[in-house]
């Protein structure tokens, strides 16, 4: 843990959420004393090694669960980036996680699935796609954890490689990885330390319920 010195009447730049002046707005873990307390970047706190996480399967709660990480990490002071593929319509988590401190990147296909494009709109989709590849890079091993949101969709959208993926589970360092999408591939099953496939049973908009805010997006 990191303890920063804090100039006298200087706080909080919002309480509510102790978001800390002296530390550039991340989350903080203790004030107390004039000292701002918080892990540095690149510690996973009271883990022993990263982790690689995906949760996959065609039920839902695939983003549901790796947004509820995102905001555990935040909780505990750790620095958290994510980054959404397919996804540029308005979402609740998206603003939430960016209040408490996350860096969150989206990588929109204009409310347009995949199939429904044209080859000039794919074509541009993964140019942001691959885009994104080194701004990940350059989060591993700095930040605590980064999540890839539908990163699997857009593996199979052709918009990333699997030695994309790869790549960046190879160079993580201390960042823990979480990805999510149907249908992950064995070599990623086989790389990461949990797989979670979320299994469809009964879902109520097979009964007519529309998306609802705040509750679906």
């Amino acid at each position: 843990i990191i303890a920063y010195s804090m100039p006298p009447g200087l706080l909080f730049i919002c309480k509510t959420h102790n978001l800390c002046a002296g530390c550039g707005g991340r989350r903080v873990l203790i004030y107390e004393a004039g000292l701002c307390y918080r892990y540095p970047e690149g510690t996973v706190a009271g883990m022993e090694r990263s982790c690689v996480q995906v949760y996959t399967g065609d039920g839902k709660g695939k983003t549901t669960a790796a947004m509820g990480l995102a905001l555990r990490a935040l909780g505990g002071g750790l620095c958290v980036k994510v980054v959404q593929f397919l996804k540029g319509c308005e979402s609740g988590e998206v603003m939430m996680l960016e209040r408490l401190g996350a860096e969150v990147v989206r990588v929109s296909a204009g409310g347009k699935f995949l199939r429904d494009m044209t080859d000039e709109e794919k074509a541009a989709v993964r140019k942001s796609a691959q885009a994104a590849l080194p701004v990940i890079r350059g989060w591993l091993g700095k930040a605590d954890m980064v999540v890839l949101d539908e990163a699997l969709g857009a593996l199979h959208g052709g918009l990333l490689s699997l030695d994309d993926l790869m790549d960046i589970i190879d160079h993580r360092g201390g960042t823990e990885i979480v990805l999510t999408g149907r249908a992950a591939p064995a070599e990623l099953i086989e790389r990461a330390d949990l797989v979670t496939e979320m299994r469809p049973i009964k879902h109520y908009m097979d009964a007519g319920v529309k998306a609802r805010k705040g509750i679906e997006f």
